[in-house]
């Protein structure tokens, strides 16, 4: 079981989550407390916070709950192309945008 840090739960995180690890068979749960977080586990951080395991710090597309025009531009993470938000390189962001077309909202 992989557990996902985040500091909060939205219906953007959940469908993008739900695509790149359910779809796939790979259990996930999500944990907004720190103190929820035992050694040992397998942790992965999509955060600001500072946590010692894999770790990518989010843009804030995936927590809004609302569609605007956004900043974006080709970024670079780790050596592989992703969009950047506002100049933050975010993969996940990269794969909720390609899979919701959310260019297409702010082009009506």
């Amino acid at each position: 079981m992989l557990i996902v840090f985040v500091e909060q739960i939205t219906p953007r995180i959940r469908y993008t989550f739900d695509f790149i690890f359910k779809e796939r068979g790979v259990d996930y749960t999500f944990v907004t407390k720190i103190d929820e977080l035992k050694g040992g586990e397998n942790i992965f951080n999509y955060s600001l916070k500072s946590i010692h395991c894999p770790s990518i710090s989010p843009c804030t597309l995936l927590f809004e709950d609302f569609v605007r025009v956004t900043d974006v531009s080709k970024g670079n993470f780790e050596g592989e192309e992703c969009l950047a938000f506002h100049q933050i390189n975010d993969p996940i962001a990269t794969i909720f945008y390609l899979l919701t077309r959310y260019e297409e909202y702010g082009s009506v």
